[in-house]
């Protein structure tokens, strides 16, 4: 099975879970899929930790019975012996998901510009490029204590929810403001049709990306 075959068997199976298994299998899930470690790795550990909770359940155990009372120190174990990405897998990654990132910023731009179509005011002739590059950062940050929020509310204290939202509000705030000042700095032209054609090649940039991204991964799993 590919990773993507092994992904669907492990949500089928998750359906005979009883209601207190399944919610302590879905943390385990999300503590041990936030980290940046093998993916067909993480996802073959994940099937057969629910397979062995399915056999125990059956049994009329709870997962704390199966796994211990600590299931973080249990989850901690399988993160230590997981592989991690090869380096050529994690560059991949990055370029997938920064050309991610500046697509999702170029789109708001298209938007103004189709709504500008009819409402000129909306329409822009250019652009400056400095509140891309400063929000570029802000947004690696966001998207870091995001993921850290989300694993660490999992097992431990819900303050990193509060960061998550805080640097969302001041990546948010900081994409306006230098929006607003630099307006006229670095400027490049703008309408619909150059704003169209950005939105493509990024898109088709991080499709390709993805892709060879995935093909890495199947070769280093079957290497």
């Amino acid at each position: 099975m590919n990773t993507k075959d092994i992904i669907k068997r492990n949500s089928e199976l998750q359906a005979s879970l009883n209601t207190h298994n399944e919610k302590v299998y879905e943390n385990m899930v999300v503590y041990i899929r936030l980290n940046s470690l093998s993916e067909r790795a993480t996802e073959e550990t994940l099937l057969e930790i629910l397979e062995h909770l399915i056999i125990g359940q059956q049994n009329g155990k709870k997962a704390e019975e199966i796994f211990g009372s600590d299931l973080k120190a249990y989850c901690d174990d399988i993160l230590l012996n997981l592989p991690k990405e090869t380096k050529a897998l994690q560059f991949m990654n990055i370029l997938y998901f920064n050309t991610l990132i500046f697509m999702w910023m170029f789109i708001p731009k298209t938007i103004g510009e189709i709504i500008g179509l009819f409402y000129p005011a909306f329409s822009e002739d250019h652009i400056s490029l400095l509140p891309f590059l400063i929000s570029w950062p802000f947004t690696w940050i966001i998207i870091w204590a995001v993921l850290k929020a989300i694993k660490n509310s999992v097992y431990s204290s819900k303050g990193w929810i509060a960061l998550g939202v805080s640097m969302f509000v001041i990546g948010t705030i900081s994409y306006i403001f230098t929006d607003q000042i630099f307006k006229d700095v670095w400027t490049i032209p703008m309408n619909l049709l150059i704003s169209t054609s950005i939105i493509c090649l990024l898109f088709t940039l991080q499709y390709a990306f993805k892709k060879y991204s995935k093909h890495l991964e199947t070769k280093t799993s079957y290497s």
